[in-house]
């Protein structure tokens, strides 16, 4: 059951001369990979995405339904990834401590929304008492540095509850909390060719589990101790929505949760004499079959599309990619059956023109003061709606370094300064980005309605890094939920090459996102291999980022109006509003992303949501002179 992922590094002291052997730096480390397009904790958002104590499981999922898929990805998911661990324990004493029932709670979450995408119960329940063994179990693996479910009393910090979880445990070194669920799910490396992590977790009869997970500091790594073995894996199978029990499930897949290794089981199934073979958009994918192993969970057949290697993730499609699993001559019950389903791998940032919207309807040009009456139809994926009402502006603003950050949100380690004092293309300051294995980036505060002719446009330098290093200027529209490149900048696979040796401009047309809201960030990512430096050589240098021809939100107000479907707006003379709803599937997690707009314009300000040149101050709460009743 051990699942380990360690980061090998080599600090360095960080200079204006620059020795290329001490900063070429290789590290594996999937415990992160999940955040490369994603939000990071601790990022700055419009709405927090915390798991609410109250709604930790107890989900069925359709997985045929593409837009449920991507909205259970988008809320429960990764509401995971905010929560603080507030870890109680010292190394130095010894005292494995414990964490937040927040987080607990997050662990918990990633836990029941597998089960769900798999169609196995998903009603899986925390137990203090194992919780409080798990403790001790991953405290064990970070003091000493290593993984072993039969860990000797010589051990530092030994206990004899941390042995015994130890033994009963999923186990990973190098990642904790919802990440080592993710990556126990995944199981990669040499040593996970049975997915047994993956079984235990998905096993359709487990009932509850205990969660131990520790910080790293001090030397020590971070650890997760995963209490699997209740004591109910040979009591009856409940039911399940298929027999069988896949990953990836039938039906749509995140990329961002799609493994190397596959895997099928089925209870008392016999593999030996099974084929398991593969087809994209009709044409065959050659597959590895990995050896078979019973006696973890149900029994399993794995098996490794493409050949992959069983490290990192799954690569983010450009389009839905449809497969087709068959599963050949499994003999069950004395009898050879055979199994066929469809797996689609898809980007849950990514929606369909053919999904399901609320649409509100109502007077575009109301008059001042008056309180004018709004409606929008009710859709079958959400019970509750979120209103947001805006008033926009024309956007105008150039953002650089020149105001020191004062102005846009810094995403970058506490290591180094977001601001540096390289030139800049027109002054003494330029953002930079330094290399890491989780997402560096610098954050423009403002939302943006976007017409059809708006543009970004930066000026940016990417210095020496390989090709597993991107550099990118991304779009969020779904309040920096998730992110995606319109302008991406990759390494080159030759050692001590400067991809760029002074600044490009760049202009890119955002008219693809027209009426949507968005958001934008510069970022860079190494997903591996990097140089280990903060120097300005070896980093993404950003400067001027404007964008133009666009709408700015200058005062925004969202409102949980529960199941009603009506409102009313008194709006101001000579202002420009957008409004917009956005669903509510799971109760106390964030909304899926903001259906389609309305602009309403009073008397004297009727123009169509284009820019001009001018622009209102930006304010980041409600005007009280807008009137708003539901």
């Amino acid at each position: 059951m051990c699942g380990s992922s360690i980061a090998r590094s080599v600090s360095m002291t960080n200079s204006s001369t620059i020795n290329h052997d001490d900063i070429l730096k290789t590290s594996l480390n999937h415990s992160l990979d999940e955040l490369t397009h994603y939000k990071k904790s601790g990022e700055s958002s419009m709405y927090e995405q915390l798991v609410p104590t109250t709604n930790t499981g107890n989900w069925t999922i359709e997985t045929s339904n593409r837009q449920l898929v991507r909205a259970f990805y988008n809320s429960v998911f990764l509401a995971s990834l905010n929560t603080p661990i507030e870890w109680t324990g010292d190394y130095a004493s010894c005292k494995p401590g414990t964490t937040s029932s927040k987080f607990k709670n997050s662990v918990l979450t990633r836990v029941n929304y597998f089960r769900a995408m798999v169609g196995v119960p998903a009603n899986i329940t925390l137990d203090p008492a194992l919780s409080a063994k798990a403790q001790q179990a991953a405290f064990m693996m970070s003091r000493n540095k290593t993984l072993s479910h039969y860990p000797p009393n010589t051990w530092n910090c030994y206990t004899t509850d941390g042995h015994e979880a130890a033994s009963k445990s999923n186990l990973s070194l190098g990642n904790y909390g919802w990440n080592a669920i993710a990556s126990q799910m995944r199981d990669n490396g040499p040593n996970n060719t049975t997915v047994g992590h993956r079984r235990w977790i998905i096993l359709p009869q487990l009932q509850k589990i205990g969660t131990g997970d520790v910080p790293s500091g001090s030397g020590n790594s971070t650890a997760n101790a995963l209490w699997v073995f209740d004591g109910n894996s040979h009591s009856e199978r409940p039911t399940t929505r298929d027999h069988f029990v896949a990953w990836p499930t039938k039906g749509f897949n995140p990329y961002q949760v799609v493994p190397a290794r596959w895997s099928f089981s089925y209870p008392n199934a016999d593999f030996s004499n099974t084929t398991v073979t593969m087809s994209q958009n009709g044409s065959d994918v050659p597959v590895t079959v990995e050896t078979l192993v019973n006696n973890l969970g149900e029994n399993t057949i794995v098996w490794r599309p493409h050949d992959k290697e069983a490290s990192g993730t799954w690569p983010q499609p450009d389009n839905d990619s449809r497969y087709t699993v068959s599963i050949s001559n499994v003999m069950i019950n004395g009898t050879y059956q055979d199994f066929e389903y469809p797996v689609t791998v898809f980007d849950p940032a990514t929606g369909l023109s053919g999904e399901e919207k609320a649409i509100i309807s109502g007077d575009a040009t109301p008059n001042a003061g008056v309180a004018t009456s709004y409606i929008f139809n009710t859709t079958a994926i959400a019970e509750n709606y979120l209103l947001r009402i805006m008033e926009i502006a024309d956007a105008n603003k150039t953002h650089d370094a020149e105001d020191k950050g004062a102005s846009i949100v810094d995403g970058t380690g506490d290591n180094y300064s977001l601001i540096s004092s390289s030139s800049g293309v027109n002054g003494s300051s330029v953002y930079l980005l330094a290399p890491s294995l989780t997402t560096q980036y610098v954050e423009l505060p403002e939302t943006y309605v976007i017409a059809p002719n708006s543009e970004i446009s930066f000026e940016s330098k990417l210095g020496y890094a390989f090709p597993n290093q991107t550099a990118a200027m991304q779009i969020s529209t779904d309040d920096g939920t998730s992110w995606s490149n319109i302008y991406s900048i990759s390494g080159v696979s030759s050692d001590f090459t400067p991809l760029e040796t002074s600044f490009s401009q760049h202009t890119a047309s955002l008219s693809k996102y027209e009426g949507k809201l968005a958001k934008f960030r510069a970022s860079f990512l190494a997903s591996g291999r990097r140089y280990d430096s903060t120097s300005a050589i070896v980093s993404f240098l950003i400067d001027n980022i404007q964008v133009s021809n666009a709408k700015e939100v200058t005062v925004d107000s969202v409102q949980n109006i529960g199941d009603s479907t009506t409102f009313s707006l008194t709006p101001e003379r000579g202002k420009n509003y957008a409004l917009s709803v956005s669903g509510m599937p799971w109760d106390g997690y964030p909304g899926m992303e903001w259906w389609p707009l309305l602009y309403v314009s009073t008397a004297q300000s009727n123009e169509a949501p284009t820019a001009t040149n001018n622009s209102d101050s930006a304010l980041r709460q409600r005007n009280p002179n807008t009137k708003i009743t539901f």
